[in-house]
């Protein structure tokens, strides 16, 4: 049997498995890809709420990544929540050189609102995307931290992507999750000479689930590990975390509504 494409998450623990590296690792298996996983903190959430997070040392945040990176065919890298200074820095330090750049969405606040990265990541995190980044996956108010202005709204968005491929020097998919409207409209800028590429999905009403981001990006670094090109990667990872949002899961529990879960699907 041909063994399978590897991909790593750099992430957190989410004890919820909607986010952070359990959601990796379930759109990495679902889409037929190999996952490795690199601990950078550890959070006690449930769905609506954070109670705790931990930070992993950077020295053993610095030993994961030897054990991985020196052992396995690694195709395609993923980070998630980079929570310090000193997280970023470690996974820089190792990824030195490393020949897979990174596809990286820049956490730092749980869908809660509950800030996970300290103040201080944010300087260390643009300086390690200028350096490692493949793609970076901000949603509106990531794009609005690292340009210093709102994004009024969707159309708005895709000159912010553009500026965002300018200040970084690598792609950007600026998702559009947060916007108001109908449809959910991301904007991919990935062309050296400043086309922007519009991808469009429907909106499913009365949905809101967490995960969604780290699901997206997880998707596409599959892809990418896959072989696939970028902008093929973008799109199909776009869809399959439409298909994972409808088909999510629900169980009646506490609260009005239950506890609902992307649902992951297998690949046809």
């Amino acid at each position: 049997m041909n063994a399978p494409a590897v991909a790593l998450t750099i992430a957190g623990s989410d004890s919820s498995a909607g986010a952070g590296l359990q959601a990796d690792l379930k759109a990495f298996s679902a889409l037929g890809v190999y996952g490795l996983t690199v601990a950078t903190a550890i959070v006690a959430e449930r769905p609506g709420a954070v109670l705790s997070s931990e930070l992993v040392s950077p020295g053993a945040i610095s030993d994961q990544l030897r054990a991985v990176l020196t052992h396995y065919p690694i195709r395609a890298i993923k980070t998630g929540l980079l929570p310090s200074s000193a997280a970023v820095e470690a996974v820089a330090a190792a990824l030195q050189g490393f020949p897979v750049r990174v596809v990286i969405d820049p956490v730092a606040v749980a869908s809660t609102g509950t800030a996970l990265a300290s103040a201080g990541a944010g300087a260390a995190l643009a300086d390690f995307i200028r350096t490692c980044g493949r793609l970076v996956t901000p949603n509106r108010a990531e794009a609005e931290h690292f340009l210093g202005m709102a994004i009024p709204g969707p159309e708005e968005a895709r000159d912010a992507a553009r500026g965002l491929q300018q200040l970084f020097g690598c792609a950007v998919l600026l998702k559009g999750g947060h916007f108001e409207g109908p449809d959910a409209i991301d904007w991919l800028a990935h062309d050296p000479r400043g086309d922007v590429e519009k991808i469009r999905a429907p909106r499913i009403p009365g949905l809101d689930l967490h995960g969604t981001g780290c699901t997206y990006s997880a998707a596409i670094a599959a892809h990418l590990a896959l072989g696939k090109e970028l902008p093929t990667a973008v799109r199909e990872a776009r869809r399959y975390l439409h298909s994972a949002m409808q088909g999510h899961f629900h169980w009646p529990g506490r609260g009005d509504e239950g506890i609902k879960a992307l649902a992951n699907p297998a690949e046809s």
